[in-house]
């Protein structure tokens, strides 16, 4: 089949995890083109150089403190996103005659002419009011074909994130990682202290934290991987530092690294579930899907949730050390068997 795949450009969490149901498409024999913007769009193609990619509509939303608050006042901005998603995939639609739309949570991204898809872990935001945009999520939701949720069935990832209600059909696919696969755990050997710090999100709360962390952690044995793609420099006001890291350059850096600090996003803990590491979380601020899902964790005794305000460096350690590794077994046959249903 020829398959257009769209992730959202929100951080680089959804384009790393479409990237690796891209690479399964591809090597089970479909077509696939990609339909993004900005630094999704520009990690896709640092990726997969030879697949077609057509710019969608940016979204350049503006981030604050307040999270929900700062996204209400762009609400006139998002529905114009989301028409010129719409608009976009009827043009490339008539052009290309796609057989299937997997949008991973672009709800603009679908057409009535092809069947759509939509790839979504939080159907059930964490929002102040949350019913009324739970069901208006859920409406647009229904629009699709088929809902695909990156998680296992017993939903020990997403938990009340991906709660749907019983009328509304959708399938568990699994953790989607293309790091993972390059994971060999019987040559993988940690360095005792070495410590990755993995830099993601919108900006500016992406850069904030690339901040703090290269003021505290001042050690011999830190490696900070910026996220940051369209950048190239590597030793960037610090010692060990890349702007951006591979799949594969950043699956050695974690097998090398005995503790991970990173935000909550769900891209990333989905990344870092089969490499059993010491996981400190540092959720971004005013994201309640973050903080839920780094206090599940932390609940699970898989990790802990670091303050940088008002802990230093010595105490957050002490507590991870505590604790067990991150590490959730995956169901990589679930994805094999999504695919395959789609003939």
């Amino acid at each position: 089949m020829k398959i257009l795949v769209c992730p959202l450009n929100w951080g680089l969490g959804h384009a790393t995890r479409s990237g690796k149901l891209i690479e399964s498409l591809m090597r089970m024999g479909h077509e696939v083109h990609i339909g993004s913007d900005g630094l999704a769009a520009m990690t896709l193609q640092k990726a997969f150089p030879l697949v077609p990619i057509h710019v969608l509509a940016p979204l350049n939303i503006q981030y604050g403190k307040w999270f929900w608050f700062t996204l209400l006042r762009q609400t006139f901005h998002l529905i114009s996103w989301h028409h010129q998603d719409r608009v976009k995939i009827k043009e490339l639609h008539k052009k290309h005659r796609f057989d299937l739309i997997i949008s991973d949570s672009r709800l603009g991204a679908r057409s009535q002419d092809v069947k759509s898809i939509v790839l979504i872990h939080q159907c059930s935001p964490i929002v102040p009011y949350g019913f009324i945009l739970h069901r208006w999520l859920w409406h647009q939701l229904k629009r699709f074909d088929k809902i695909w949720i990156p998680d296992l069935p017993n939903q020990i990832l997403s938990g009340s994130l991906s709660h749907l209600p019983d009328s509304i059909h959708r399938l568990y696919i699994g953790y989607l990682s293309r790091i993972s696969q390059y994971f060999n755990p019987s040559k993988a050997k940690s360095s005792s202290n070495k410590i990755l710090a993995i830099v993601s999100g919108p900006e500016p709360s992406r850069t904030e934290f690339e901040n703090k962390l290269k003021k505290v952690l001042k050690f011999n044995d830190v490696m900070i991987a910026g996220g940051r793609p369209d950048l190239t420099h590597q030793d960037q006001d610090h010692h060990q530092y890349s702007s951006y890291l591979d799949a594969e350059s950043m699956a050695l850096e974690i097998e090398k690294a005995e503790y991970v600090i990173c935000r909550a996003g769900y891209s990333t803990l989905m990344e870092l579930a089969s490499f059993r590491k010491k996981l400190i979380m540092v959720p971004t601020p005013g994201q309640a899907e973050q903080h839920y899902l780094a206090k599940r964790i932390e609940i699970m005794n898989m990790g802990v949730i670091w303050n940088m305000e008002k802990q230093e460096w010595s105490q957050i350690k002490s507590q991870v050390d505590k604790k067990n590794e991150f590490s959730i077994e995956n169901q990589p046959e679930l994805l094999e068997r999504a695919i395959m249903s789609l003939h």
